[in-house]
């Protein structure tokens, strides 16, 4: 009988040696590393279901718990090794032999478990050769940031994102100000001598306008993740929903690691909401025309909510320059890299330098005649 804390191990062995299989990004087969035997992972036959937004309600706030109990640990099939499992991890690697595990926690009662992920298509390397692209590619950084940039880290990651599908409503108002021009004379002074002026001001005609927009949001997308860098993994989206989505089953986890969200499902609504507030509100704005406009007034209704949660693959890593640890994510179904450098000043400041020169001579060629 297991122990209080303790969950399953998920075994995915390799017939041949013995070895634990890895899910091999881009295919649907395990792949063992050691001897290169490969296993179908079985096809779910299940269709990925969108769930009405009335099924988050009764839920309790337990996302803090995760995936299971506040301590956990699992003993390792291959070594036999007891590890701890830290908190909302569903994947990971033993502490001892470096194998990977996926595990099976007990359920927590109110906890949105996943239904769908998108598997990994980038393998590792290849993510580690779009770093290095990256980087070759960034401007006004250290001549040698290439060269000196010694990778830290870099582990593949399931995150946990929500879906939300709604149809807005949206009722809107405000003024359209159009510019005209009015002619105005004016008395200036020149050499000594008035003199009559005239100019173009602009003016304003304010015109009320009111209507209506109706709008269909199909897979908002909100990372629930507390601990992964927000405005690094949102740069590296979109992710292909549509055609890269499948129905979740353990054997993708396989040699990856993967998180419990962090973030409570109902705020991740609210952020959608959010987001598609925003949205309408651009699109009214659009409506009501104008050169410029004042009290805009934008009320917005959803109707026919849906929702899911589902992992994303994402590489998460981190390297290292000089003295400072710098942090970068590759999306692991596109490719798409993005992250944090250094910059170099003195690049920075010679151009700012070059350029202050050329139009200065730009400047005084005219004040000369020269051209």
């Amino acid at each position: 009988m297991p122990e209080q804390g303790e969950v399953r191990e998920l075994a995915f062995k390799c017939g041949s040696c013995g070895s634990t299989l890895n899910y091999e990004p881009g295919t649907t087969n395990l792949k063992c590393p050691h001897c290169g035997t490969e296993q179908a992972i079985a096809p779910v036959a299940k269709p990925i279901v969108e769930h009405d937004i009335a099924e988050l309600e009764p839920v309790p706030y337990t996302a803090a718990q995760g995936f299971g109990a506040e301590s956990r640990h699992f003993k390792c099939d291959r070594c036999g090794a007891v590890t701890s499992l830290a908190k909302g991890e569903m994947a990971t690697k033993c502490a001892f032999c470096d194998s990977p595990v996926v595990v099976e926690a007990p359920p927590v009662p109110g906890m949105v478990m996943p239904e769908s992920l998108v598997p990994f298509v980038v393998g590792k390397d290849k993510a580690i050769q779009l770093f290095q692209g990256w980087l070759r590619g960034l401007w006004f950084r250290p001549s040698d940031l290439k060269r000196r940039a010694a990778l830290a880290q870099i582990d593949g990651l399931y995150a946990p994102h929500f879906t939300f599908d709604a149809n807005a409503f949206s009722r809107w108002s405000g003024y359209a100000g159009h510019y005209y021009y009015e002619t105005e004379h004016y008395t200036a002074y020149e050499n000594g001598r008035q003199v009559r002026r005239s100019r173009q001001v602009r003016k304003i005609r304010w015109e009320y306008r009111s209507g209506t927009h109706s709008a269909f949001y199909d897979d908002a997308l909100i990372n629930a993740s507390k601990g992964l860098p927000r405005e690094i993994l949102q740069s590296i989206y979109p992710y292909n929903l549509k055609g890269g989505l499948v129905p979740y089953k353990h054997d993708y986890l396989s040699g990856y690691k993967a998180e419990a969200y962090s973030i409570d499902p109902r705020d991740c609504w609210q952020s959608a909401r959010g987001e598609m507030q925003q949205s309408e509100r651009g699109e009214c704005s659009r409506l009501l025309d104008g050169d410029t406009q004042r009290d805009l007034n934008v009320s917005t209704d959803f109707s026919d909510i849906k929702w899911k949660h589902l992992l994303l693959p994402a590489y998460v890593a981190s390297y290292q320059y000089g003295a400072k640890v710098f942090r970068f994510m590759v999306n692991g179904q596109t490719g798409k890299v993005q992250g944090e450098a250094p910059y170099s000043w003195l690049k920075i400041g010679t151009t700012i330098a070059v350029v202050a020169i050329v139009i200065g001579g730009i400047v005084a060629a005219k004040y000369f005649g020269l051209f």
